[in-house]
């Protein structure tokens, strides 16, 4: 599926893939916009101004959750669940690329 984005122009900075399914978020600074996938079974775009914040939370004992909150009515949140062994090299990118 990322292959169609990239082959289109989206060339991500940062890619995270979920640990359980078949998540994705990229992150393409010089466009200024996130690609999330699966949104309603399809991918959505964001721009960097729709991001109102971002956190990464536990989820259970190995796990833990990545939470994109957004300005869009339509997709509030996104959310992707991460290998505790991302979560430092994770974070410390996004907070790089989308601030804190």
């Amino acid at each position: 599926q990322v292959g169609v984005f990239l082959a289109a122009g989206f060339h991500p900075h940062l890619e995270v893939f979920a640990k359980m399914n078949d998540a994705y978020l990229g992150i393409d600074v010089s466009a200024r916009r996130l690609l999330v996938y699966p949104v309603n079974g399809a991918e959505h775009f964001f721009r960097f101004d729709e991001v109102n914040s971002w956190r990464i939370v536990p989820a259970g004992k190995r796990n833990h959750r990545l939470e994109v909150l957004t300005s869009n009515l339509d997709v509030p949140v996104f959310s992707i669940v991460l290998r505790s062994a991302e979560v430092l090299s994770t974070e410390a990118r996004l907070s790089i690329l989308l601030g804190s």
